[in-house]
């Protein structure tokens, strides 16, 4: 079988590019032909390669600032392709409208990542409303699959549509299991965000939160890092007003060691989304035993509460700040928390069972666990 994802193939789109990797590398040793069709973006990073894997990146048209994806070399790829799967990666993007126009919709699968969540809608609802009409809705109702990253993803889909297609599936993203940590080491009271600089993320109420949690702790420290989807500025302007440089540091984007270090010196991991698709640092942190504390939109979020696996806070400063302090301050809450983590992990979101299922999603098999 011959695959082609398409998608932002870089760093700084997150968990999707991981997910891409991690997943083309075990149906390439499942022996099927896989590659990753992406288009150049100025002031991002491609995400990391592999000798196995064909990575084709495709000059920008000009219409890429409104239109993510948009290129002509891509479209004549898509147009002229011999695969049997083009795998499309988020929505609202030119990659779904070339399947489209291209009449692939036979051969197409769909993952949502977070793009019809109500939050993605906000101020842009005459654009992504007469997108809809003129085809996505037609298009998603004779694509080959859609996969929702969670049963709320689903939800989301089916309300979209005004159905539930046939073709749906809910296949979490995962992770490779390989390496697992039983705890994590650090002592300290140092809180890690590893996520985009994005207004849905929740720093506008994170911030204020940890300012109160300085009350209690004053040693306490909180890392930021990730890529600026707009955000950079408030939380620059939020550390320097408060006079906050010694608690708050911006660490900008973290790959391989660098990423590695800061997870490890961290106990807390947090992400207070307002949207999210399906958090891949999330998954991360449990790896590397920090505990979480994250909102309910991060899409693990009910399986890390039925496996009392972190703390759930709700979108406001005053549970956030209080739960943080619980959690920095109960060794035995977050003992049970990286233990119950674990077997979550381990259940769950494995990669390779994860890949299975995508596979049977290519074929129209459904597995059953």
């Amino acid at each position: 079988m011959r695959i082609v994802h398409i998608l932002n193939y870089t760093w700084e789109n997150g968990g999707a590019s991981k997910v891409v990797y991690d997943l083309s590398l075990r149906h390439i040793n499942a022996g099927h032909k896989v590659e990753i069709w992406s288009t150049e973006k100025e002031g991002f990073k491609p995400y990391i390669s592999d000798k196995k894997l064909v990575v084709k990146s495709f000059k920008p048209g000009f219409l890429t600032k409104f239109f993510p994806l948009f290129s002509f070399s891509l479209w004549k790829s898509i147009k002229n392709g011999d695969f049997d799967i083009i795998h499309v990666h988020g929505m609202w993007n030119f990659g779904a409208l070339a399947s489209f126009l291209a009449n692939l919709e036979s051969k197409t699968v769909v993952t949502v990542h977070g793009t019809l969540h109500q939050n993605t809608f906000n101020g842009h609802t005459i654009k992504k409303g007469l997108f809809s009409f003129l085809f996505q809705k037609k298009f998603l109702k004779k694509v080959k699959g859609i996969q929702a990253l969670h049963t709320n993803e689903a939800h989301e889909v089916e309300s979209y549509l005004g159905y539930r297609p046939r073709q749906l599936r809910v296949i979490a993203n995962g992770l490779p299991l390989n390496e697992m940590s039983l705890g994590n080491a650090a002592k300290n009271h140092n809180v890690l965000f590893m996520s985009r600089l994005a207004e849905n993320k929740g720093l506008q109420l994170l911030l204020p939160a940890f300012k109160e949690v300085l009350k209690s702790l004053p040693s306490a420290k909180l890392i930021i890092a990730g890529p600026d989807f707009g955000m950079l500025a408030y939380v620059q302007n939020f550390i320097s007003t408060h006079n906050l440089g010694q608690n708050i540091s911006v660490a900008g984007t973290l790959s391989g060691k660098e990423k590695e270090k800061a997870q490890n010196e961290a106990m807390v991991f947090t992400l207070p989304s307002y949207s999210e698709g399906f958090s891949i640092a999330v998954l991360e942190a449990m790896q590397k035993g920090l505990v979480l504390l994250i909102s309910d939109e991060t899409g693990v979020s009910d399986k890390v509460e039925e496996y009392n696996a972190g703390i759930i806070v709700k979108h406001n400063i005053e549970d956030i700040s209080d739960k943080l302090i619980s959690l920095l301050t109960d060794e035995k809450l977050r003992v049970d928390c990286i233990r119950n983590a674990q077997i979550l992990l381990q259940k769950h979101y494995d990669i390779d069972k994860i890949a299975n299922e995508v596979l049977a999603m290519y074929k129209n098999q459904v597995i059953t666990n």
